[in-house]
């Protein structure tokens, strides 16, 4: 299973409301969860463990008020730099289990990484204690294509080198404990997505990434050397492409 974050765009372009769209799937996302579950940009949203998966960036495009949960200074520090543009998300010290949020105070949870090895029973308790109508959670994560052969190579780089990184297909979350969580009444939702790069821009992508190793770790230089190899290996037409399936899984907690 990846991260959101692993697949964080390359335009930076700025528009009204800060940077430009950095999920290519950011658009899908959004479309489901307005056409399934009415989530309009009134809402607040608040997103679990942002440090790990940056969900909220969608949320904050889309316009909601948006409050991101993390005990990471690090992941806070690193995320609050990505979200720069933009005026409407906030910070709190918290996770899972103790958001630090005030009882029904969010309309939707979105959550990727920090899902995984919670105490399901703690965390459903706290998600209901925050939750107010329509009472929303969205586990959203990517697993990269390993069919594809740039995909592949760009996983194995990922595992070598991000200490944080946790595998594509591992299946570290079960169908089983996903439909306990959700008391077996859960909608879910799988596409396909891709995302073309010139070498600069995969270079720039992997700075933005929250596990991303700064230039003072000994294994920068030689992760963007192996990323650059791959690159060259699989390019055509001076671009690479990235390929991953997003897997969306929504339900209630009332």
């Amino acid at each position: 299973m990846e991260s959101l974050s692993v697949n964080e765009g390359i335009n930076t372009d700025e528009t009204q409301g800060g940077k430009a769209s950095i999920f290519p799937y950011a658009q899908k996302i959004t479309q489901i969860l307005t056409d399934k579950f009415l989530l309009n940009s009134k809402m607040t949203v608040a997103n679990i463990g942002c440090g790990r998966d940056l969900l909220a960036r969608i949320f904050v495009e889309y316009r909601n008020d948006v409050i991101c949960v993390e005990r990471n200074d690090e992941f806070v520090d690193r995320t609050k730099r990505l979200l720069s543009g933009f005026n409407n998300v906030r910070f709190v010290n918290g996770n899972t289990q103790n958001t630090g949020l005030e009882r029904n105070s969010v309309s939707m949870i979105a959550i990727g990484h920090a899902f995984i090895g919670v105490d399901q029973q703690k965390t459903r308790n706290e998600f209901r204690r925050i939750l107010k109508a329509p009472n929303l959670v969205a586990m959203i994560w990517n697993d990269v294509d390993l069919r594809d052969g740039f995909s592949n190579e760009y996983e194995r780089i990922c595992r070598k080198y991000y200490k944080d990184y946790l595998a594509s297909g591992s299946d570290v979350l079960t169908n089983e404990q996903i439909t306990e969580f959700f008391s077996w009444s859960f909608d879910y939702n799988q596409f396909s997505s891709e995302l073309s790069m010139t070498s600069d821009e995969l270079a720039r992508m992997q700075e933005t990434l929250p596990y991303s190793l700064g230039h003072d770790n000994a294994g920068h230089d030689p992760m963007m050397k192996e990323l650059q190899d791959a690159f060259m290996t699989y390019e055509k037409d001076a671009s690479v492409t990235l390929k991953f399936v997003t897997r969306m899984y929504v339900g209630r907690i009332t």
